[in-house]
């Protein structure tokens, strides 16, 4: 986005320096803005997303960005979308856009750029989301939430030495009612 968090960006620096806007960049002169079109290693991107005062990586289609828990894991602060990143907890470890509004954006930036303190905790945070979305954990909730979904339907999962469960179906529990109704029946 605009100025790096640790230095100034080339465009900072040439307007320090007197010099003229490029006009093959009509865009803001303190702005600047990269586009790659062909790949980027790792320890760059990683560079960029730290140096950067914030990386928007917001998707209007992918369901869980990646590139928010990305940018976390390198220090950098993710601003996404509300599309999905249950990770990103807004003002915690990262901004969040709620809507397609450009002056959410910009409001969202100046809130950072006026309070450093909040851009550290929010990068710190960040971080700290970012450990628990490694694959081993994504993997251990994964099959928690498996284990829940079948003990709801009173399905038991096979484990390693242990025969495979019955086909048929669990005894009927007996709620207070069924009770009630059993009672009154005898």
């Amino acid at each position: 986005m605009a100025d790096g968090h640790r230095g100034h960006s080339s465009a900072e620096a040439r307007r320090q320096q007197g010099q003229a806007r490029d006009p093959r960049r009509p865009w803001h002169p303190n702005v600047d803005i990269l586009n790659f079109t062909s790949y980027v290693s790792d320890e760059v991107v990683a560079a960029l997303y730290t140096s950067a005062d914030a990386v928007l990586a917001n998707s209007a289609h992918e369901p869980f960005g990646l590139v928010g828990l990305e940018v976390m894991a390198t220090g950098g602060l993710a601003i996404t979308g509300s599309t999905g990143e249950d990770y990103a907890d807004g003002f915690r470890n990262a901004l969040v856009l709620e809507t397609d509004d450009p002056v959410e954006l910009v409001t969202l930036l100046r809130m950072i750029k006026d309070r450093p303190a909040l851009a550290a905790s929010i990068r710190k945070r960040g971080r700290t989301t970012a450990r628990d979305f490694v694959w081993e954990k994504v993997i251990d909730q994964l099959m928690l939430r498996i284990e829940f979904a079948a003990a709801q339907q009173t399905v038991r999962l096979a484990t390693a030495g242990q025969p495979e469960p019955s086909a048929s179906p669990p005894p009927r529990r007996r709620t207070r009612t069924s009770r009630t109704v059993a009672q009154r029946v005898e």
